[in-house]
């Protein structure tokens, strides 16, 4: 959905210009262009480290991939090791652990398994979860840094324009056209960043705040084993991060619609 909200935004805007000036060169100004966006990462790499930027950068590509992350199936391993820790101990639970791929589940039950002590294990947990929110609250920083700037050097590219029309007075005929091109890198540096860096700043928060549910909820789960709690409970436990309609729609179709995970934990 987020490609499809950058070309339909595009769409509007250019079907927009071709309405009322037939002609899209009208709206061409490569220099200004380069000014909003030159200008633009520019004040990044002065405010931002550059291996910030790289990080932020290769972030996009999770932006743009499907959702495919499904809470239950946390909820349902969960409960099914709960039942065989019930039984057997945290020890029968070892060869499970083990099969799972590498991540924040992986990384908690490692530690259960590994006879950590509780407050330990929500220590690491907690601390992984932290730096999570410090790294991609500053990806998300980045973007709306740079949606505040673009209209600024957008105006930095028009009133360039414009000195450079003023020293031209002398003919006349050229001094509308030139003002129109000047202002067209205002009009460059207002669609950046309502239309693509802002939306991508929003896109990272929202992403950010699903993963960080995902991750308390496994935490929550790996603490209930470790407690020893009754399966059932772990997963009427777990589900409870769940919202209602939610869980309504997990008991019907066993799939959850509204609350998706955004990335792996």
């Amino acid at each position: 959905m987020t490609l499809f909200g950058f070309v339909l935004g595009f769409a509007i805007f250019i079907g927009a210009i071709l309405y009322e000036a037939h002609s899209i060169a009208l709206f061409v100004n490569p220099h200004g262009l380069l000014i909003v966006i030159g200008g633009s990462i520019a004040a990044a790499f002065a405010g931002f480290h550059f291996g910030e930027l790289i990080r932020a950068v290769k972030g996009l590509t999770f932006i743009f991939k499907k959702v495919s992350e499904n809470p239950k199936k946390y909820i349902d391993l969960f409960e099914r090791l709960a039942e065989k820790a019930h039984k057997g101990g945290v020890s029968a639970i070892e060869e499970d652990v083990n099969r799972l791929a590498p991540g924040f589940a992986r990384s908690g039950l490692d530690l259960l398994v590994n006879g950590f002590k509780r407050e330990e294990i929500e220590d690491v947990l907690d601390t992984k979860i932290q730096a999570m929110v410090v790294t991609e609250q500053s990806d998300s920083n980045l973007y709306r840094t740079m949606a505040s700037l673009a209209p600024g050097f957008g105006l930095v590219g028009t009133l360039i324009g414009l000195i450079i029309m003023l020293t031209h007075l002398e003919d006349v005929a050229k001094v509308a056209p030139s003002m129109a091109t000047a202002m067209t890198a205002t009009f460059y540096g207002v669609i950046l960043a309502n239309l693509i860096f802002l939306p991508l700043s929003v896109k990272i928060s929202r992403r950010l705040e699903s993963k960080t549910w995902l991750c308390e909820m496994i935490k929550c789960g790996v603490l209930l084993i470790y407690d020893k709690k009754h399966p059932l409970f772990v997963k009427e436990k777990m589900n409870a991060f769940v919202p209602g309609a939610d869980r309504a729609i997990q008991g019907k179709t066993g799939s959850l619609a509204r609350k998706p995970a955004a990335a792996k934990a």
